[in-house]
């Protein structure tokens, strides 16, 4: 009983000492909260002195954003950048904001280059689709998600085709328009990425008979588009595959073009 009563004893003591270790005072405690508070206060200093000066995240986006210049100057820009053009002025100054939310930053530093950038990049609507439909992709490519099965599930699936379909139409696969003479610049390597990555997904996932589904024919509109004849060079990897033995065990090459559809 002693012995039990000593042990008890012990672990209270160890109990009152990690608990008490956040409140009581101690020098060692004491100093690494005025390092804290004092860095924290130096580090607005600098960056606030550093913005003045123009230097840091903030001072550097800005000045990418008046390289851009206005809305008509910057889809023109944008256009010549898409082109292959080159502009040193505005490539060393976004290198300038990469390098602020590199590791030997400080965190407060890295935190406003990280929204700089996401701001920077996020300028033009047609970018912000295109981060958008990347990042979808990228979710589609997990095998998590042709996992999921049920009604909720088949809707989500059916909005994505049905949102697919808007973007092939988009780039003008059964218009006279040139892609590139509409002022749209298109990400065709995230398009491509994205109609790979459903077309991939749905050879694993299809259910056995998927002429029953209600998705199918949003499905067999792609494939149609898909393997067009003009799709090839914009969309290389989901042209060979809507046009591989996987996707053609599932649509048939002979599937009319269905009516619009609208996806409830």
């Amino acid at each position: 009983m002693a012995l039990m009563h000593r042990d008890q004893i012990a672990r209270e003591r160890q109990m009152q000492l990690v608990l008490g270790s956040s409140s009581t005072p101690a020098p060692g405690r004491t100093l690494n909260q005025f390092y804290t508070h004092f860095g924290n206060y130096v580090e607005k200093r600098v960056n606030h002195a550093a913005h003045s000066w123009g230097r840091g995240p903030s001072a550097t986006a800005g000045r990418i954003a008046e390289l851009f210049g206005a809305e008509q100057h910057r889809a023109a820009k944008l256009d010549q950048l898409h082109n292959g053009a080159s502009f040193p002025e505005l490539e060393k100054e976004c290198s300038k904001l990469i390098e602020y939310a590199l590791p030997y930053e400080s965190a407060g530093t890295q935190i406003q280059a990280f929204k700089c950038i996401v701001t920077t990049v996020t300028r033009v609507n047609a970018t912000s689709d295109a981060i958008a439909l990347r990042y979808l992709s990228g979710i589609l490519e997990l095998p998590t998600f042709w996992r999921g099965s049920g009604p909720t599930h088949t809707d989500v699936f059916s909005k994505i085709l049905d949102h697919l379909i808007h973007v092939l139409k988009d780039l003008g696969l059964e218009s006279d328009e040139d892609e590139t003479s509409n002022g749209i610049i298109f990400d065709n390597e995230g398009i491509d990425s994205f109609a790979s990555a459903i077309l991939i997904g749905v050879s694993s996932w299809c259910p056995a008979e998927p002429e029953t589904q209600y998705w199918y024919h949003c499905l067999a509109e792609i494939v149609r588009l898909l393997r067009s004849p003009e799709v090839e060079p914009l969309l290389p990897k989901s042209a060979t595959l809507a046009t591989g033995p996987d996707i053609r065990s599932i649509i048939r090459d002979n599937v009319p073009k269905p009516l619009n559809i609208l996806v409830p």
